[in-house]
């Protein structure tokens, strides 16, 4: 055979071989490419800051697939009050649910966070007193546990003493014990004697002697005790995530409004409690509307009190401008979507 009808032949093999590679099924790498971008999640790590029934529409929203749903795989981490801001400056985690204080805090310290929800927009507390006490003039010279300064329950304890006429920082002794089960295993111990407390742990402590002298929940004293924040850079970045985020939640708070059985069983397995009288009373306190609107917005009005309170300590704080501070387009877009309903 000539060279030139050598080179013929290979080339017709050639194109023989290609002709039956095209009737073949794609590649192995086009399908896994295929399936892959089907099946991919956006990767989140996100954080709450304490154990506690005002966090039962998140631990709903997670057990009912509803981040997934909106196409996120979200890494839930636990993670103390003291060091969730913390946390969420130095990347740890993506987005915090934690309170609102502590956010303001840091930005009037130079952290440049922003608020896309509020969760929980007033005090979301039970003010329990140890047995013996009988009124707030019993409560001078008393230590009453905190979780640190600045916090929600501080602000809430200060609140609660205000109302009474006392001075927090003169009339008693306020005891920073760390996160919510700190302070309650103090008051079981009877390191202090009063303190800020939500069902189920009222009902523990009230069946040991301890009693109820106010329910700020009640007064409705606007204080934005449990928020979502992010920094600012990854807002801008991930604008479509946290969105996916928001839109998750706001059909969790629908989902643990009508669903009291999911939402029981979802609360005995983050609070590790099997008392039906303590988890229905969580329950019935953490989905009040008060406390858990059906639409989280995070609005100016609910830091008036929180920063004057914080101001008085930190002029740059009562110089703060909140509005600044606040996204609330998220909330409105899954409003305008018809998510709460």
């Amino acid at each position: 055979m000539t060279p030139s009808r050598l080179l013929a032949a290979l080339v017709l093999t050639a194109l023989l071989l290609a002709g039956c590679g095209s009737a073949a099924a794609p590649p192995a790498s086009s399908q896994l490419s295929s399936s892959a971008s089907t099946a991919a999640k956006t990767h989140m790590v996100a954080s709450y800051s304490s154990i506690a029934s005002t966090v039962t529409m998140i631990w709903v929203t997670k057990d009912a697939g509803l981040f997934e749903k909106h196409g996120l795989d979200v890494d839930f981490q636990y993670i103390a009050s003291a060091t969730s801001v913390p946390a969420l400056i130095s990347g740890q985690v993506n987005i915090a649910a934690v309170g609102g204080s502590e956010v303001l805090s840091a930005v009037a310290s130079g952290a440049d966070l922003v608020i896309v929800t509020t969760d929980t927009p007033v005090y979301p507390y039970i003010f329990e007193v140890a047995p013996g006490l009988q009124n707030p003039a019993d409560l001078k010279g008393k230590s009453i546990g905190i979780s640190r300064f600045g916090s929600s329950s501080d602000l809430a304890t200060r609140a609660v003493l205000k109302k009474f006429g006392m001075d927090a920082d003169k009339d008693v002794a306020l005891i920073q014990t760390g996160s919510t089960s700190e302070r309650m295993a103090a008051m079981k111990a009877g390191t202090i004697q009063a303190g800020v407390a939500q069902p189920p742990d009222t009902i523990e402590m009230e069946r040991q002697g301890w009693r109820p002298l106010v329910d700020l929940a009640s007064q409705n004293i606007p204080a934005p005790t449990l928020v979502h924040a992010v920094q600012r850079t990854y807002r801008n970045s991930n604008r479509d995530a946290i969105q996916r985020y928001v839109d998750a939640l706001v059909e969790g708070i629908a989902r643990m409004r009508r669903d009291r059985a999911f939402s029981i069983q979802t609360l005995r397995k983050y609070m590790k409690v099997d008392d039906e009288q303590a988890l229905n009373a969580a329950y019935e306190y953490g989905s009040k509307p008060e406390l858990t609107p059906s639409l989280p917005y995070p609005r100016v009005e609910q830091y008036a009190e929180t920063l004057a309170i914080l101001g008085e300590k930190n002029e740059k704080l009562a110089k703060l401008d909140v509005a600044g501070v606040l996204d609330p387009s998220f909330v409105k877009s899954a409003e305008d979507r018809g998510l709460a309903k």
